[in-house]
């Protein structure tokens, strides 16, 4: 089963219709396919829910309306794995039938998939996001350091960049409500909607004088150029420049920005780390700035050499090098 409620047939029907076709087929296509009309049978098994899966379960009847409707649907044929090339389009579908079952099995469902002329492309498809918690806290010379610790065409943001996202949320009294991620499990209180789609969680930071970890569940601190760090704490933001020059000591979160974007507002794209991790992005603005939406948790810099990890208190405090470490130096925390 490919999503909760089909049973495949090397065809999967998903919810929303984004996409509502994905057919097996190894390999590349030929590029003479693409731009054709495709006129294809397609046929999977019909999966009787509970009441108890409604709400995870998907019935078909949507499936059903659009075999019924004028208006086209997207598809994507071919291999749905990270990496392969599919052939993507607008399609109309007709012809819906559906024959009963028995059991959880109610039958087989078929229609007929035509695509609308000139609307086939090929599209790579997308890695698969990976899973961060509170990402990892580095130090300034990490930010600073030239080996860069973004991947090409992303960089640490400047406050400018910073204030402009901040500004498009209402200001700094009230932008923090927006960024922060809401609930109760990554902040102490629950003060926020995250209309953004920010995620900003409380990951806390690492103190520069002894190197011990503080304000989890209550501050989250990004490091941005030069020299600077927008500090979210509940509804509020505000940037700040740390006294002094033993500020580059201090462990604080980084959220990169891409130097530029085809996104509008709202849209979400993904971000390849040095070290091949795969994060979420969102779009924030008009016109927009395209964000990580977790932290980074990157280990390497973008020649391949690693950012060292330190857990020592007395060694991070003494610092004049590149560093990096988990909360706690607990890796469940990333």
């Amino acid at each position: 089963m490919l999503f909760a409620g089909h049973v495949d047939n090397s065809l999967a029907i998903v919810p929303n219709y984004e996409p509502i076709l994905r057919k097996t087929l190894g390999g590349r296509f030929d590029l003479d396919f693409v731009g054709v009309d495709l006129d294809m049978q397609v046929s999977g098994l019909t999966y009787e829910r509970t009441t108890a899966e409604a709400a995870t379960h998907y019935d078909f009847a949507a499936l059903r309306a659009a075999c019924n409707s004028s208006a086209s649907v997207t598809f994507v044929y071919g291999d749905i794995t990270p990496g392969k090339v599919v052939l993507t389009g607008n399609a109309k579908l007709t012809d819906y039938q559906e024959t009963a079952g028995s059991g959880k099995i109610s039958g087989q469902w078929s229609c007929r998939l035509r695509s609308v002329r000139g609307s086939v492309q090929e599209e790579v498809v997308p890695p698969e996001v990976q899973d961060v918690k509170y990402g990892l806290l580095y130090n300034y010379y990490a930010v600073d350091d030239p080996r860069n610790i973004t991947v090409s065409g992303w960089s640490v943001p400047t406050e400018a960049q910073f204030n402009e996202t901040v500004e498009y949320l209402g200001g700094a009294s009230v932008a923090g409500r927006a960024l922060k991620e809401d609930g109760t499990t990554y902040w102490a209180s629950d003060n926020a909607d995250n209309s953004s789609r920010f995620n900003a969680r409380g990951a806390g930071q690492r103190d520069w004088s002894a190197g011990v970890f503080q304000m989890i569940l209550n501050r989250s601190n990004f490091w941005l150029k030069i020299r600077k760090v927008g500090i979210l704490v509940h509804d509020t933001i505000e940037v700040t420049t740390p006294p002094g020059l033993a500020f580059r000591q201090y462990g604080f979160s980084i959220r990169p920005v891409r130097d530029s974007t085809i996104l509008t507002d709202g849209q979400t794209g993904v971000y390849i780390g040095n070290d091949g991790r795969v994060y979420r992005t969102i779009a924030i603005g008009n016109p927009a700035q395209e964000w990580l939406a977790d932290n980074l948790a990157e280990t390497k810099f973008r020649d391949g050499e690693s950012i060292p990890e330190v857990t020592n208190n007395a060694a991070w405090a003494a610092l004049t090098t590149a560093g990096m470490c988990a909360y706690n130096n607990d890796w469940s925390n990333v």
